[in-house]
């Protein structure tokens, strides 16, 4: 098993991962530890990496089954697991995702499948050194946090992407 270490970041989610190397193989112990933290924490931030598409794709596999993309002009080559999200143009094109003159807006991903991500990676090659932040929103938190005469109006109530 790898030794990690996990700093709570927020109130009532996310957490920072220190000491672990994502580039690395991860045994089964580690892998089923990494996918209780997520379930605990909800978002966890793991700094400093490197990472090859291949290893990016091999840690993803540790929290399920990868989908291919539904952009397929903004996969990786070689790698249709691999969603690229920039706002960078090259000859005049996008080389990703978003064209630049946009953020994009709140989402869950995937949410119009009939079965949901297990789990979403984000992973920065370039990241602005100003702005550029992703922002999550602790929606089980949100919910709790409304009156009960709301909650039991709409706990079995639901919602069609």
């Amino acid at each position: 098993m790898t030794h990690y270490g996990l700093e709570p970041l927020g109130a009532t989610f996310t957490a920072k991962v220190h000491g672990l190397n994502t580039a690395a193989e991860i045994d089964e112990v580690t892998a089923r530890k990494l996918v209780d933290d997520l379930h605990a924490y909800r978002v966890l931030v793991i700094p400093s990496q490197k990472l090859s598409h291949e290893a990016h794709v091999r840690f993803s596999r540790v929290f399920g089954a990868l989908d291919t993309n539904v952009h397929p002009r903004y996969t990786a080559p070689g790698y249709p697991e691999i969603l690229i999200i920039s706002n960078i143009f090259r000859d005049g094109q996008p080389i990703g995702l978003y064209d630049g003159d946009s953020e994009e807006e709140w989402h869950a991903d995937h949410s119009w499948k009939p079965q949901i991500s297990s789990a979403s990676l984000l992973y920065a090659e370039i990241a602005a050194k100003i702005g550029g932040q992703t922002r999550f929103a602790d929606t089980t938190a949100a919910y709790a946090d409304l009156p009960e005469e709301l909650r039991s109006r709409i706990e079995n109530l639901t919602a069609i992407h």
